[in-house]
């Protein structure tokens, strides 16, 4: 009886430790898909965002092989992905107190990446991270006109139930320059 009752508890260990390792790894192969979603993100909005450049005579081509070449040069980078994405939510969670145009928000950013001080690609890239954390319900922004550059960017506990921004988050007259 003994017997049987060691060999029930090391069948059952043995099987908890299997299961224990088998969530392990699930959460591991979890971390590496979020990973490459991200970078495919990263890669697929910012070929969106390509035209054809009449003033640089880029062509489309080019641009493409500058858009991969810096997101290769990002998720290769010393400050990974998952890092810059971290950074992205950080400032807009704890350094910004109300909605802020994306260029703020980048510059902020940059500020955290000497390194990358002055790279227009990198700015693309946290761009494109800003709409992949908005899609992924992170943060959320508020177009107040119909221009695109009348976007801003906040948490999302600056809206009010019906969408719009909390008055004391937002005040329209601060993004007008004349």
């Amino acid at each position: 009886m003994d017997n049987n009752n060691i060999n029930y508890n090391k069948i059952t260990n043995d099987f908890v430790i299997s299961i224990e390792e088998q969530i392990k790894q699930k959460r591991s192969l979890q971390m590496n898909l979020e990973n490459e979603i991200i970078d495919l993100s990263i890669r697929l909005n910012a070929i969106k965002s390509l035209s054809f450049n009449s003033v640089t005579g880029n062509t489309f081509m080019e641009q493409l092989s500058n858009t991969v070449s810096t997101a290769v040069e990002l998720k290769n980078s010393s400050k990974p992905i998952k890092q810059v994405k971290a950074t992205v939510f950080n400032v807009i969670d704890k350094e910004i107190t109300k909605f802020e145009k994306a260029s703020i928000v980048l510059d902020l950013v940059v500020a955290h990446f000497p390194d990358k001080k002055g790279s227009e690609n990198f700015k693309t890239q946290v761009s494109s991270l800003l709409s992949l954390l908005k899609k992924n319900n992170k943060i959320n922004s508020y177009q107040f006109s119909d221009s695109k550059k009348d976007t801003v960017w906040g948490k999302k506990t600056w809206f009010n139930e019906d969408g719009t921004p909390k008055e004391e988050y937002f005040n329209k007259n601060d993004y007008y320059v004349e």
